[in-house]
């Protein structure tokens, strides 16, 4: 009896399921060769009667047929084929057909590892076999020749079934189409040996070869789960397997136009197919077809080859027609622009290069610059492009982008300062801030034009300092500041400056608060004292009041100083007339007599004069009579109001009527929600004499009445018995809109590498002279919302109870923090070279290369702080190339990035020199060359501007 030995391998060929195993050490698909899909390379050699068949899945050359006698696989012994010792699995499809050798046994020998010809204990490292004996009626399995079992398989002639023997070190078990066959307890590990693993046949007997096909055989160095076992049984992924097909099409063609035509007729032969079984079909999908007239230029032509199950190859060729004639290019004007403002570079546009040629418009491609609308950088650009045509004649042309930088720089000085002697000396060591500085363009250089050092001793008095920052343009720009040094027990004193105040809302005076004098010296215990004029915070009448402060010290100095507060009355003055009077006369006008208008004002002083009309208790004449009245301030402010006199003709005697005056609109008191109305009484109209008029209804005149519609009634009475009623309308409006004021503008700097910031703000103050106003945020994020880089404008409406409304707005500048450039990276110094790089993308692709000497150049690549690439050997530009060696890079927007080349070595031909290409898709590609000694790092700036 034959022993049953299965090994198991690991298998890094794909699966097709999620739980189909993929750590085998050996997968032979048998697709017509023996060729391991594994990563361990355990390729084998067919021998003997050995020949393709279709598969399981009827596809063609998909498995290999045993003839059952001289048919077997070998395969070199290697680690991973050893590496089965205490646990394996194999799984293997198979066809199997009676051998003429053994026609009453059936031999299923799967795979054996050794070359002894004769069955001692442990003589295979492990061997896969089974033998179902019909005529005796039993099956037999073993493993290494110390042990045989009998099994109950059912081994079947003519059909495929998946046959799997696993081992786990304490059990054997077997599985038929992924049901249990038969089971055995073992647990002994097998012994590697360096002998070939051969596939259907086992060693020892010349008629234990296997007979039939055999199909995705797969050894594993561990035990299966029954899962697993099932996912591979249930495996299709081989279901479409295609015989291999390959086509052959002829070499590429070139041929010269016809004169006077733009192509010629081209003659060639058809390509031919070959394929492993079956026929193909050859057809053209590109191109034109033997004898057609080919154009001027280049024309691909493609032919398929299909085989059986739709396996298909393709080929082309070329077919180039020729045209000795050359293209014409004509570039537009050089241009010379300014910067854009705040910027060191221009967004240029410019119209494209036009181009002719002999036959159609050639194509226009730009080899050099940069594309109309892109931002240029300061200096002089290069553009240049070509045409080629059909027959790939060319022709270029050029012209330049200049940009200049006629921006100036910008300073700023700090604040003027003002310091102390020192004790027993005439100066004092004074340390400052220098000047802050700006350019559109970076290579600004600031200097001192005048004045000490920070941090030198300054004497006694005023030094100016002059500071100059100059650009790399030559634009200059300027400032000042002054250190005052005041002398050593000197007291002195400086009041606030002279300031001007109005009035208090109302009142003919103003609450003014004040600040106090300060001391000047360095004299201790000198204390300050307002030896003259009001308090801060005392009322101050209208005009001018000095306010005195003393300097006094213990030693008996002293020292005065005073600044002026100057009180003005800007408030104009109130005047309110009568309301318009109607009267009846009994001939052409009788004698009218008013109040005359009310006036106030928070000052005295105020004159009252009649600007338009008659004086009060003239004769009217009969019609409308208008009175303008104007009252004069103290402090020449004025105010104006008009009333009408209508006389009417006298009315039949008895009757009896009354006028009311108009309905009137007020607005409330500044700063109130009321204001005190006056109205003239109702009149008699009629002429019954003794007619009297009362108010029976509403507000008496001087009352103080709130926003709304208020309604006055009067009536007329007669002893008669007769009567009359009027009345009208007093609406008080609130006119006045509501306050607002909104915080200063905000200065903001996000973190490293974010987009913003989040901010929580101050909400603006508001008010207004009637309860009722509501706040309400109209545009920009809210507080403590996230605010992204740049300004961000807030703008906020307050809406009082009348409608009217009041805004502000203040802005937040949030400022991306810019990386903190490195000046110094592992012991060398580093060294930016040239001017910023800006790109066009946020995905950059990054080749690097040596351009010149490849002799032996080892760098290392570091991105803001990470190094990407480490004592790595830079090679040619070509080899770079085609073997697609690059790195890619995230650059986010508006931030600036660093890339430093550390060099290890400096090759044989010092120095080290490293080319560096960028590719951001959009542009063409921009390439440096860099320089890199031993002890001192070249770097490069990137930014993408979104």
């Amino acid at each position: 009896m034959k022993n049953l030995l299965l090994v198991y391998l690991i298998c890094l060929s794909s699966a097709v399921l999620a739980q189909i195993p993929t750590d085998a050490i050996a997968h032979w698909p048998m697709d017509g060769n023996a060729v391991d899909q594994s990563n361990n390379k355990n390729d084998g050699a067919m021998i003997g009667g050995v020949q393709t068949a279709a598969d399981r899945f009827g596809n063609a050359c998909g498995a290999l047929k045993f003839d059952g006698s001289t048919g077997y696989l070998s395969v070199p012994s290697s680690v991973s084929l050893k590496s089965p010792v205490s646990a394996y699995t194999v799984a293997v499809w198979v066809k199997m057909e009676q051998n003429p050798t053994s026609p009453t046994r059936k031999w299923l020998t799967v795979c054996c590892k050794s070359d002894i010809q004769m069955e001692t204990v442990n003589s295979p490292q492990f061997r896969v076999q089974s033998m179902q004996d019909d005529a005796r009626g039993y099956n037999t399995v073993s493993m290494n020749t110390d042990f045989t079992e009998p099994a109950n398989e059912n081994l079947l002639l003519g059909q495929w079934f998946f046959y799997v023997v696993r081992y786990d070190g304490v059990q054997v078990n077997a599985y038929i189409d992924g049901k249990a066959a038969f089971s055995f307890a073992y647990a002994k590990p097998f012994t590697p040996n360096d002998m070939p693993l051969e596939i259907g046949r086992d060693v020892p007997g010349g008629m234990e070869f296997y007979c039939g096909i055999m199909d995705d055989l797969r050894i594993f160095d561990r035990a299966l789960s029954l899962s697993e076992i099932t996912a591979l049984y249930q495996d299709k992924s081989a279901k479409g397997k295609t015989a291999a097909v390959a086509i052959e099409c002829p070499a590429d063609i070139t041929k010269t136009a016809i004169v006077g035509k733009c192509g010629i007729p081209v003659n060639y032969l058809e390509p031919t197919a070959t394929v492993d079984c079956g026929t193909a079909n050859v057809q053209l999908v590109a191109g034109l077809a033997s004898e057609s007239f080919f154009p001027i230029g280049e024309t691909t032509v493609t032919y398929r080859a299909t085989a059986a199950k739709g396996s298909s190859a393709e080929c082309s060729f070329k077919v180039t027609v020729q045209d000795n004639s050359v293209p014409t290019i004509q570039c537009p004007a050089s241009m010379v622009v300014n910067c854009d403002p705040g910027a060191c570079d221009a967004v240029v546009q410019y119209a494209d290069p036009t181009g002719k040629g002999a036959c159609g418009d050639p194509t226009l491609e730009r080899i050099l610059g940069e594309e109309s609308g892109f931002a240029f950088p300061k200096g002089i650009s290069k553009q240049t492009y070509r045409v080629t045509d059909a027959s790939g004649k060319t022709a270029e042309c050029s012209f330049t982008i200049t940009v200049k930088d006629t921006e100036k720089p910008t300073i700023t000085c700090p604040q003027d300062l003002q310091v102390e002697a020192d004790a027993g000396t005439t100066g004092a060591i004074v340390n400052y801030d220098a000047p802050e500085y700006g350019d559109n363009c970076p290579g600004s250089i600031l200097s001192k034009l005048k004045g000490p050092q920070s941090g030198a001793r300054f004497p006694v008095g005023a030094s100016t300092l002059t500071y100059q920052v100059k650009d790399a343009a030559g634009l200059t720009a300027t400032c000042s500041f002054v250190v005052t040094v005041a002398v050593t027990d000197e007291l002195g004193i400086v009041c606030p400056e002279n300031k001007v105040v109005s009035t208090d809302p109302g009142d003919c005076a103003a609450i003014v608060n004040f600040k106090a004098a300060t001391l000047t010296g360095n004299l201790k215990d000198a204390t300050v004292t307002q030896t003259g004029g009001l308090k801060s915070g005392e009322q101050f009448a209208v005009g001018t009041e000095e306010i005195l402060f003393t300097a006094s010290h213990p030693s008996g100095k002293s020292a005065d100083c005073s600044f002026a507060i100057t009180v003005k009355d800007m408030e104009k003055p109130k005047i309110t007339c009568p309301d318009d009077m109607q009267v009846q006369s009994k001939a052409e006008g009788t004698s009218v007599s008013f109040e005359p208008p009310r006036y106030s004002d928070n000052c005295a002083g105020s004159k009252l004069s009649k600007l338009k009309g008659l004086q009060n208790g003239a004769n009217f004449p009969v019609g409308a009579t208008t009175m303008t009245y104007q009252v004069v301030d103290a402090a020449g402010n004025s105010a104006t109001c008009s009333f009408t006199v209508t006389v009417e003709a006298a009315k039949e005697e008895g009757n009896l009527g009354i006028r009311c005056p108009s309905d009137k609109v007020v607005p409330a008191d500044p700063g109130d929600c009321s204001v005190a109305v006056g109205f003239s009484a109702a009149t008699v109209t009629g002429n019954l004499s003794d007619a009297i008029v009362a108010q029976t209804g509403g507000a008496r005149s001087g009352s103080r009445l709130g926003i709304g519609s208020h309604v006055i009634t009067y009536t007329a009475s007669h002893s008669s018995g007769k009567s009359a009623e009027c009345s009208f309308k007093i609406k008080v409006q609130d006119m006045e809109e509501p306050r607002i004021t909104c915080p200063n503008d905000v200065h903001v700097q996000a973190k490293f590498q974010a987009d913003g910031a989040n901010y929580a703000f101050e909400q603006p103050d508001f008010a207004d002279n009637c309860p009722g106003s509501k706040l309400t945020q109209v545009a920009g994020p809210e507080s403590g919302e996230f605010f992204p880089i740049g300004a961000s404008t807030l703008t906020f409406e307050v809406r009082d109870a009348a409608g009217l409304t009041a805004n502000c707005s203040f802005n937040v500048h949030v400022t991306a923090k810019e990386p903190e450039l490195p000046t110094r990276l592992g012991g060398d110094s580093i060294v930016f070279q040239k001017d910023m790089i800006k790109v066009q993308s946020r995905q950059v692709r990054i080749y690097f290369y040596d351009n010149h000497d490849q002799d032996g150049d080892t760098v290392s690549l570091n991105f803001d702080g990470d190094w990407l690439v480490d004592h790595e050997k830079i090679l040619g530009k070509k080899k770079v190339l085609e073997n697609n060696h690059f790195i890619d890079l995230d650059i986010s927007p508006n931030k600036v990035h660093y890339l430093i080349s550390k060099a290890w070595n400096e090759g044989r031909k010092p120095t080290n020199t490293l080319t560096i290409e960028i590719h951001d898709g959009v542009s063409p590609p921009k390439i440096l060359d860099l320089t890199s000694n031993i002890g001192k790092s070249s770097a490069i700036k990137l930014f993408y501007k979104k």
